[in-house]
């Protein structure tokens, strides 16, 4: 998976991969145990410490406004406002 934007609320490029240790432990081993230095995902601005301060200082705000609860209390309202939409055309919807 790999994400970017809200890692430093989009104040400055930065971005991640995440993937299962499977999956990296296959890209490492094809060569042998120097094959990869890392997973290789980009190197756009990578470790660029202005990125990786936004980065700290959005995860910090994340934290102290309780996203993942706002985001569980106010989902409700989302999934009932979308429901009827769920049979007009050109909608695609998984359960």
């Amino acid at each position: 998976m790999t994400v970017a934007k809200n890692l430093t609320n989009a104040a400055v490029p930065m971005g991640a991969v995440a993937t299962r240790k499977e999956i990296y432990d296959l890209f490492m081993e094809k060569g042998g145990k120097d094959y990869l230095i890392e997973f290789f995902h980009g190197y756009t601005y990578s470790g660029h410490p202005l990125a990786c301060a936004a980065g700290l200082a959005a995860m910090q705000i994340f934290v102290e406004d309780k996203m993942v609860q706002r985001v569980r209390d106010i989902s409700p309202y989302f999934e009932d406002a979308m429901h009827p939409m769920a049979d007009l055309p050109r909608v695609s919807w998984w359960h």
